[in-house]
């Protein structure tokens, strides 16, 4: 058995630096791309040690 996406947390960082990347294009106040990668790796790696289940890709059938 495996989760729905929406249920990962993983998917919701992810989603969450996207519509921040979004939000820096149009307010312009932008941070440095070195410090969003990090941030971003920091997360999922951290995310990674503590993810339980896979998640059931196939969850529209």
């Amino acid at each position: 058995m495996g989760k729905h996406p929406k249920a990962s947390k993983t998917v919701q960082a992810n989603t969450a630096a996207a519509v921040m990347t979004l939000v820096q294009m149009v307010t312009g106040f932008v941070v440095p791309p070195e410090y969003q990668a990090l941030a971003l790796i920091g997360i999922n790696i951290g995310l990674r040690f503590v993810t339980k289940e896979p998640l059931k890709w196939k969850w529209w059938k």
